[in-house]
């Protein structure tokens, strides 16, 4: 992914390597004092690109739940209609019990399907969050990075601003 961002009249080139395979958190989280205008430069992008995969991660999230939630309610209603047929009770294991909330929960709880389902969900949701906790931890950065880095001119910026590898971004100045 290529950004291109303008200082005066003289573009800036943000390369994005998304192909990574490992993205060290602790490096973008702390500010680089050697290079703050490629900091500035990059901050915003980052929490973009941050701000999606966190998109991302909570659609996957939600999708887990609904198809967890879908297969309770179905699991629920599969034994509510055995009951109706059989006196109230119906097979849990080798025995036929009485239909209470209690032995539907332990039924359901005991499912493999749906603690696989479960667990799922569970891991998914604990990828939101670590993407959320980093979400913050990057707006948090950029917050500091504004409040550090005095107003400069476009030209005076342009001649501080080192050509590295920050933020996951390669920045090249000029085309």
């Amino acid at each position: 992914m290529n950004t291109v961002v303008h200082i005066g009249n003289r573009p800036v080139v943000l390369i994005s390597e998304d192909s990574e395979d490992e993205i060290d958190i602790d490096t973008l989280c702390r500010i680089d004092h050697g290079n703050l205008y490629g900091e500035i430069v990059t901050v915003s992008a980052l929490l973009n690109k941050v701000g999606i995969w966190k998109a991302e991660a909570e659609a996957l999230y939600n999708r887990s739940k609904l198809k967890c939630d879908i297969y309770e309610a179905n699991f629920r209603k599969d034994i509510r209609i055995e009951a109706n047929k059989n006196q109230g009770k119906f097979k849990f294991g080798d025995d036929y019990i009485k239909l209470t909330e209690k032995s539907v929960d332990e039924a359901i709880y005991t499912d493999t399907e749906f603690q696989a389902l479960k667990d799922d969900m569970i891991e998914n949701q604990r990828m939101l969050n670590i993407l959320d906790s980093w979400f913050w931890a990057i707006n948090d950065k950029s917050k500091k990075l504004s409040s550090i880095v005095r107003p400069v001119s476009p030209e005076e910026f342009l001649s501080e601003l080192v050509e590295a590898k920050v933020n996951t971004f390669l920045i090249k100045k000029g085309l």
